[in-house]
């Protein structure tokens, strides 16, 4: 997105790049078109890159990679500054463009999203590899633990802080949620603990581990502080 020529247009940056990528110019312009009234940015073509917002400047960067039907697709976080109906038509494109023989190259730091999306997957932290596979391959070195996710009451600080006490592994993702990873046995006496806490939840879930798990669990995580 930071990249894009600000006095550009839409239309105008989207044929140009088709034309660069060898398209002729009647194709870049039937392309460009087309990817306009996909990602919705028809009523924006004539206006300046500097004038629109950055949701609509990342569907621009968006539809600028995707133009040309390159072999090679690089993306870096697409889906930020989007809603979840276009975050979900993005992705929708990116899966599209792999199944037609694209290799697609994701930067994101949302790894449940791209759990949904890759077929292989590089965790990186440090400017090192930590791990290399697909989701499934990563995913089993956590395989034998569950997940809790657990959304305390506002106010219930004094009663979070004594139940968490029991688990210092628990990690703190908002100002109220805590999520907490363990082996089944260790997860099924947890829920039945927190059966007697449920006048301090708001919401608690137990769910299987995703790729964000397998980060935390080779980076060492980040621990809650008693």
């Amino acid at each position: 997105k930071k990249q894009l020529p600000l006095p550009a247009r839409p239309g105008e940056l989207l044929e140009r790049t088709g034309r660069l990528r060898g398209l002729p110019p009647p194709a870049a312009a039937a392309e460009a078109e087309a990817l306009l009234e996909e990602f919705h940015l028809a009523p924006h073509r004539h206006k300046r890159l500097a004038t629109l917002s950055g949701g609509l400047r990342r569907l621009v960067s968006i539809a600028a990679t995707l133009i040309g039907s390159r072999p090679v697709l690089i993306f870096d976080e697409p889906t930020n500054d989007l809603d979840p109906e276009v975050r979900r038509r993005v992705w929708q494109r990116i899966r599209d463009a792999a199944r037609k023989g694209a290799t697609v190259v994701l930067v994101t730091h949302n790894v449940v999203e791209a759990e949904q999306a890759l077929d292989r997957v590089a965790i990186f932290r440090g400017g090192g590899v930590l791990a290399l596979g697909t989701p499934g391959e990563l995913k089993a070195r956590v395989a034998r633990q569950v997940r809790l996710e657990l959304c305390f009451r506002p106010g219930a600080e004094e009663p979070a802080r004594a139940l968490l006490a029991a688990w210092p592994a628990a990690r703190r993702v908002g100002a109220h949620r805590y999520t907490l990873v363990l082996p089944p046995d260790e997860a099924e006496a947890a829920v039945r603990h927190l059966l007697g806490w449920l006048e301090h939840l708001d919401d608690f879930r137990v769910v299987t581990p995703n790729l964000e798990d397998v980060y935390l669990e080779l980076s060492g995580g980040e621990r809650l502080a008693s």
